[in-house]
């Protein structure tokens, strides 16, 4: 049994399409040294001048720098790395935050962050490092428009600390909508905007890709297999008629693992104890595999 599953798992995934972003993996450079279609948050800062023509300006301490290009990747020869600071007169947290662009010399904070897509993506992708300080709290955001700008779905990750390796992360996008995807906005930082930040924490991101799904999304015509709710809240269907099918229905999480493994082919399939985020949806058939994108969500 072990030699099929596996077998069936690799075709499954081999189906999928990873699409990397404009320098997903930081290896363009501007001439300043900050990484093409990629931008920063920046910071204002008080300052006066008193009557004896004296500047007084805050104080803020910065580790190294918000955002600034490593030489330590996961892969190539670039990362980006985001760092804290602090402004110790307002007494508030500059947590390190870089979004991705579609504008190629845009450091700064200038520059779209809108990313134009033709397919609407599963998820997002990337490889980090995070070490923290002071309980800090990484995260990874991406959200998806419509051509109107309408925001169709979004999917966030917080991650405390990993080992002192890169570690390969999936942010699921969860939909509110059918419509299509027309643009991206993707974001990450060292500490949410308000949390709390300190002084030491490390954030190396590299190797930024969407995934789409490609053949999961195609393969199976509705008058064949009937596949519902989706997104499924609870529950779902699969409805078999003109096709024979085989035993067994396999539910897979997005990292390839088997969620669980259910013995009917066709009734109601309880989700209800299932995380939220996206999930394949293998249906056997006696000579092909069915394979079907669920979107779990409460």
């Amino acid at each position: 049994m072990k030699l099929p599953f596996l077998t069936l798992l690799l075709c499954l995934f081999s189906s999928e399409s990873m699409a990397q972003l404009l320098n997903g993996g930081f290896e363009n450079l501007n001439s300043n040294g900050t990484a093409q279609f990629w931008t920063a948050k920046t910071y204002s800062f008080n300052v006066q001048i008193d009557s004896n023509g004296q500047t007084i300006s805050d104080s803020v301490v910065f580790d190294k720098t918000n955002y600034a290009i490593t030489n330590t990747p996961f892969t190539g020869n670039f990362a980006l790395e985001l760092r804290n600071g602090f402004n110790f007169t307002t007494n508030k947290a500059l947590p390190g935050i870089a979004f991705s662009s579609s504008d190629s010399n845009n450091y700064g904070g200038f520059g779209s962050r809108m990313i134009e897509v033709n397919s609407t993506p599963d998820y997002l992708s990337f490889y980090g490092n995070f070490k923290s300080v002071g309980n800090d709290t990484a995260y990874a955001l991406i959200k998806v428009f419509n051509s109107s700008l309408d925001e169709i779905g979004s999917g966030m990750l917080l991650i405390t600390s990993t080992s002192n390796n890169f570690a390969q992360f999936n942010v699921p996008v969860n939909y509110l909508s059918t419509d299509d995807a027309a643009f991206v906005s993707i974001e990450f930082g060292t500490a949410q905007p308000e949390a709390s930040a300190h002084l030491g924490s490390v954030f190396k991101i590299d190797d930024v890709q969407l995934t789409y799904s490609t053949e999961m999304d195609m393969v199976g015509s509705g008058e064949l297999i009937t596949f519902f709710p989706n997104p499924a809240s609870s529950s779902f269907r699969v409805n078999t008629k003109k096709v024979p099918m085989g035993k067994g229905l396999i539910l897979v999480d997005m990292s390839g693992k088997a969620v669980h493994i259910f013995a009917d082919t066709e009734g109601v399939y309880l989700v209800d104890n299932f995380r939220e985020g996206i999930y394949v949806v293998i249906v056997p058939g006696l000579s092909t595999n069915f394979r079907y994108k669920l979107v779990v969500r409460r």
